[in-house]
């Protein structure tokens, strides 16, 4: 008994120097302001889980966060809004890309001019923060204070070892798949995966790196919050590279695909094209961002096929809070 109660001891020790960190970073080392904060409504609204708040953080070469703050396409931050409530910090992924920021310019020579990051942040229903979130963003009209806490993770793939990636996402789940691809713009653009400046890395892609982005919304209205950098994303890799599923009937966009993707026939299209590559390695990366049975589909759907499942290498990301 008194050796299991000496771990106990150590393990709450742990926890509280813990949660004395994430004290210590909210309140004194990452306070900044929410200069955007937006509903965003999905199809008609009529359900509070077809809203999705843009929250858009900025800052100054100045702020104490800007020194100490370097993220990667793909992490999250940890946010706590005292207006909403002074204890619950929860887990966001960053929706925006270091190198790819719509209506926003990124501070690249210490300045002074601002820094954003952004997060989109769907609306769970009520009672939840991010129902509070929602509706203060329906009615806030001036800037809130935020503790950002982070950033954390990373994701769980050496991108540089496949000339072929193939990303896959579904709903607001998307967010590390939009961020990743605001690297894959910039790494198109300039030629080289060495980007990087004094808060932000750039991915190391494979030389000859190919992508395909599958996107699966209920509302095609979400592709539209996006659009820009899905429509860069097609410029620098190819039309074909952006293909965008809906099962929304009221969408009147021609070029969003009405039904599921057909995922064999991705992979089989992943393969054939890997065959006319000049790279020595032959394995295609597959990044799944998005709830289980899409998950679990992409899953099955390499396991089930002996010609490639060994070539097709499948990441999940989930984040499980």
């Amino acid at each position: 008994m008194p050796g299991l109660l000496r771990y106990a001891v150590v393990s709450w020790i742990l926890w509280g120097l813990d949660q004395l960190i994430q004290y210590y970073n909210a309140f004194f080392r990452y306070q900044t302001q929410i200069t955007e904060l937006k509903s965003i409504v999905l199809g008609d609204g009529s359900s509070e889980d077809n809203r999705v708040t843009r929250l858009t953080v900025t800052f100054h070469s100045t702020d104490s966060l800007l020194h100490s703050f370097y993220y990667q396409a793909g992490q999250y931050c940890f946010l706590r809004i005292p207006e909403l409530s002074m204890k619950e910090n929860h887990p966001f992924s960053i929706s925006s890309s270091p190198f790819f920021l719509k209506d926003a310019a990124v501070d690249l020579t210490g300045s002074g001019s601002p820094t954003q990051i952004s997060f989109h942040i769907k609306d769970m229903g009520t009672g939840t923060f991010t129902n509070k979130l929602n509706r203060l963003a329906q009615t806030c009209r001036r800037p809130v204070k935020v503790y950002v806490d982070g950033p954390f993770g990373a994701l769980s793939i050496h991108l540089c070892l496949y000339p072929i990636l193939v990303l896959i996402a579904g709903g607001i789940g998307a967010t590390p798949c939009l961020s990743l691809l605001g690297d894959v713009v910039q790494y198109k653009r300039k030629g080289s995966s060495k980007g990087k400046d004094h808060h932000h890395t750039l991915h190391s892609f494979h030389p000859e790196v190919q992508i395909t982005f599958l996107w699966t919304s209920r509302e095609a209205a979400l592709f539209e919050e996006f659009s820009s950098l899905l429509q860069a994303v097609s410029d620098s890799c190819g039309p074909k590279a952006v293909r965008l599923y809906t099962s929304d009937k009221s969408s009147k966009n021609e070029q969003i695909i009405r039904g599921r993707p057909d995922l064999k026939a991705v992979f089989e299209e992943a393969v054939i094209s890997l065959t006319t590559m000049a790279s020595p390695n032959k394995n295609i990366g597959v990044i799944a961002c998005g709830p289980e049975p899409l998950l679990d589909s992409i899953s099955t759907t390499v396991s089930a096929n002996k010609t490639y499942s060994r070539q097709i290498h499948v990441h999940k990301e989930v984040f499980a809070f």
